[in-house]
């Protein structure tokens, strides 16, 4: 799952006023990614991430699920091992 959600956590991260990202449309991409099967698999895989306040959910006053990544982009890139270089790459 790294590459589709660093990338969500980088854009999710960079505007600390952002409600996340919501939890639908992540699973939607993770799924025609082939990186799970359906909500529950989603959930199994975000587990540890959650268990360590790594990952935040949280329903808005819509009643919208979001998931959010409070961290710095930096941060996010350090967890998940990813340099600027490897990135430009």
């Amino acid at each position: 799952m790294s590459d589709t959600f660093a990338d969500q956590c980088a854009d999710a991260s960079s505007d600390p006023w952002m409600n996340g990202l919501p939890v639908d449309t992540h699973i939607q991409m993770c799924t025609s990614e082939f990186l799970v099967i359906n909500d529950q698999t989603y959930r199994a895989h975000l587990t540890e991430l959650r268990d360590h306040k790594m990952v935040v959910f949280k329903k808005a006053s819509d009643g919208v699920e979001y998931v959010y990544v409070p961290m710095t982009t930096d941060l996010v890139e350090q967890a998940i091992g990813i340099t600027e270089a490897e990135i430009a790459h």
